[in-house]
Parts: structure tokens; sequence; C-alpha cells
């Protein structure tokens, strides 16, 4: 491939997947940072005369890092904001407050052709593999597409061989570049938006939800994919995924979010082995065990209640409507995201460390 070299020289000097993790993470400044980050959806009555009468508060004060060769998982149930923070990080939303910084620089503040280089920098690869690909382009013109508006990174007359390099890349026969979505199966579509995400050489890749629609097997191939990727290429991820099992296995950190808020962060191993909010603890005991033997020793937690609506979120602590631990202080003060003592930043008055899911 062209320029294979200056890409696996990039790779061979940032720290990659679980080796970033094993040397205490990535040193110096964040890769791309998210300071308070908000985006509130207005709420509208009327047809003529629409008139604003609330706002669903999609993503509502949102602080996470990302370093250079990480992986960050973000967590949390359907609803809570994830794919919103997903379309903030590539600039397919703006938003309504907030600071989005790659480098050391404020995406929200740049200009039309700023935010062209970009978006070549940051990628995403979307959850549903088939809806994302375009039925009426072939998967050559799929994965080349984006050169058209970066012709720079690929020069016309050897497009064709790249287009062919990338499909081998991600495990696809470079023989298919003329053939059309509806022509492959799910996982191998998934590998087809992989592929068109690394045609642009970027450092980040946002993976919102990229295997919650595939078969089990599958996604092992898929994630297994994405760390070859990692430390071919030196990439930076934040996979967004509500399997709390697949983030385990792929991230170096863990952020768990509830109704447009980071509450718990984390290692992988202080989020998995001793986490101290209690909607994490929630959710980490509806995760099933693949261990027979380890099936009966699981803290089971039933929480009590629906999800409040993102437009009328509840005072206070936003989780207090369902919590076991709520008490008056829940209800007017805010928690902060600190760490008490459990070595880990938690969203909760009350943070516990709990080990839910025995280890083997």
């Amino acid at each position: 491939m062209a320029n294979r070299d200056a890409e696996v020289h990039r790779a061979e000097q940032a720290p990659t997947g679980r080796n970033a993790s094993e040397r205490g993470g990535s040193t110096g400044e964040p890769l791309l940072e998210l300071r308070d980050l908000k985006k509130h959806f207005p709420l509208t009555q009327g047809v003529l005369f629409k008139k604003t009468v609330g706002h669903v508060r999609a993503v509502d004060g949102v602080t996470l890092t990302l370093g250079r060769g990480e992986t960050l998982g973000l967590v949390g149930e359907s609803g809570c904001g994830k794919s919103t923070v997903s379309k903030l990080l590539v600039a397919l939303e703006r938003p309504t407050s907030g600071e989005l910084l790659y480098k050391g620089r404020d995406v929200t503040t740049m200009n039309r052709r700023e935010l062209k280089a970009y978006r070549r920098e940051v990628q995403i690869i979307f959850q549903d593999p088939y809806a994302s690909l375009n039925p009426r382009m072939t998967v050559g013109d799929i994965v080349a597409e984006g050169w058209s508006v970066h012709p720079d990174i690929a020069p016309r007359k050897g497009r064709l061989q790249r287009t062919q390099e990338l499909m081998e890349r991600v495990g696809l026969n470079p023989d298919y570049v003329n053939r059309y979505p509806h022509q492959f199966s799910g996982g191998q579509r998934q590998r087809i938006g992989i592929a068109r995400a690394l045609a642009l050489q970027p450092e980040v890749i946002v993976c919102d939800e990229p295997v919650s629609a595939l078969d089990v097997s599958v996604q092992a191939q898929v994630v297994n994919l994405l760390e070859d990727l990692q430390n071919d290429f030196g990439l930076s991820y934040l996979f967004i995924a509500h399997d709390l099992s697949v983030v385990r296995h792929i991230s170096d950190r863990v952020a768990v979010m509830y109704l447009g808020s980071i509450v718990e962060e984390g290692t992988d191993a202080d989020v998995y082995g001793r986490p101290s909010h209690p909607y994490t603890q929630a959710l980490l005991s509806s995760v099933p065990l693949h261990e027979p033997r380890l099936r009966g020793q699981k803290d089971r937690i039933l929480l009590q209640g629906d999800v409040p609506s993102p437009a009328d979120p509840p005072s206070g602590c936003r989780f207090r409507t369902r919590c076991w631990k709520a008490q008056d202080i829940c209800a007017t003060e805010p928690p902060a995201l600190i760490d008490r003592g459990q070595g880990h930043p938690s969203a909760c008055h009350f943070a516990e460390a709990r080990t839910v899911v025995p280890t083997e």
C-alpha cells in the first residue's frame, strides 16, 4: 500500500492496544479531550409557530480523555447518550456547550477547512453494518469515497490497488471490489465499514457499538481485527457498547454513562473488579457468566423503576430514583465524579467497592 512505510513508522512510535495499558497509560497531552461537553435537543410545540417548551439533555456535562494508542470503553444502557457522544466527536453534531479538544485545539471553534482536516483524523464505525453503506455503490467505491474529498492521500491512478489492499487487510477477498453491500453477510459488511474508516489513515476511530448487530462468533472476529489494526497502525479507539464483556476484552479504561453523565471511570480492573457506583454494580450483575461453576456465585442486583426521561431528569443525583442507597443529600446535591477512597472516580455520595462478578 502506498504510504505504508509512513503508517508503519507511526505505529512503531505510538503505544498500542494493551501495550499502552501495560506502560501505565499514555503519557503527555491527551490526544482527544472532552470538557463538560453538553448537547441539548429542543422540544417544540406547534405546526406553523413552533415554540420551544423544553430540552432533551442527551449529553449533560461529559468529561473524558483519550490518550494516543489507547482504547477507552464507554458503556451504559440504551438511551443514556453514548451515540450522541460519538456524533459530537466526529462533528456530526455541534455541542450546546463545553469543549472538545483534539491535540489541544477546540474543535467547536474550527472553520470549515480545519473541520475537514479534523474529520480525516477522527473516523467512525457505525452500529448498523448495512444501513451505513450505500446500497447503490460498489464496495470498492464505498471504501474509496473518502479519497475524493482528500485526494492527497491516494493518487487516482493507484486507488483500485489500494482499495484491494485495504479489503485484504480487513479479511475480505480483494476481488470483491465490484460487488454490492447486499451480497455480503453482516460481519463482512462491518469489515467494509472498518476498511472505509482506515482509508483516510486516521489517528482516532470512534466505534459506535460496532458488534452489537453481529452474531457472537462474528463479534469475536471483528474485535480481534480491531485489536490487530490498533497494533499495526497505532490507532486510538473510543469503543461504545452496552455489552460489558466485549468492552472489558478490548478496553484499557472504562467509563460508565447514565442519563447523559459519567458516573464511574477507571481501568478495566477497577470498574469490573471493584465497582463502587450502584449503577455500575447493577450493570455488572446483569452480565451472563460463561463459566457454569461461577454462575451461582454472582451477586444479582435488580433495579426498581424505569429510567427517567432525559427531558426531565431528577434533581441531585440522577440515579437516586432507582438507587437503594439514596438519602436526602442525593436529591439536593449532585455528586461529583471524584475518588472517594476506592482508587478511581465515582459519582456517588456513598460509593463503596463491591465484588459483583466472581473472578476465576
